[in-house]
């Protein structure tokens, strides 16, 4: 029955076992050659001790000035006057221009356009007031006024209050 089976899975004639250090035979149950005796373990791994806390305070002092590095880059240079909102003063910020106090130029062009989908033009600037017409999404109104909260406007003809926040003012 042995016969049959492949070379792989026949048992192997009990050969000796030698060192593989010097090549003695080994005798039946003995673990270790008796000339070069048990293999030597790896030499022991110092003790982790950490970073020390100037090595600490080096790192937290090379991300903080790397996390500068990324907010110089993304803000800008000029903290004032930036439009960026997180430095904004409290109530809004951003300083309005009048329509009539821009700038007239051949080459250039401001136009403003409704950035929600729909927008009530109103009588009044109030929510509580009547609501003369609603505007579409990329309608473009003409600014009579601008504050910063309401933004009085002319569309087909009509005059009325629309909020600011929901005007896109570009130069076109």
């Amino acid at each position: 029955m042995e016969s049959n089976l492949s070379p792989a899975l026949r048992p192997r004639a009990s050969r000796p076992a030698t060192c593989s250090g010097c090549g003695t035979e080994l005798k039946r149950g003995e673990l270790f050659c008796p000339h070069c005796g048990p293999p030597l373990l790896p030499p022991e791994e110092p003790p982790e001790n950490g970073l020390s806390p100037g090595q600490a305070a080096v790192r937290i002092l090379l991300l903080l000035v790397l996390f500068g590095g990324v907010v110089y880059y993304k803000i800008g240079p000029s903290v004032s006057g930036s439009g960026h909102p997180l430095f904004q003063p409290p109530g809004g910020g951003v300083e309005r221009t009048a329509p009539g106090n821009l700038p007239k130029d051949k080459d250039y062009q401001v136009v403003h356009r409704i950035n929600v989908p729909f927008a009530n033009l109103r009588e009044k600037a109030t929510t509580q007031s009547r609501v003369l017409e609603v505007l579409e999404r990329g309608q473009e109104v003409k600014v009579l006024y601008k504050g910063e909260q309401w933004t009085q406007v002319e569309f087909r003809g009509r005059t009325g209050w629309v909020a600011s926040r929901l005007l896109d003012s570009r130069v076109e």
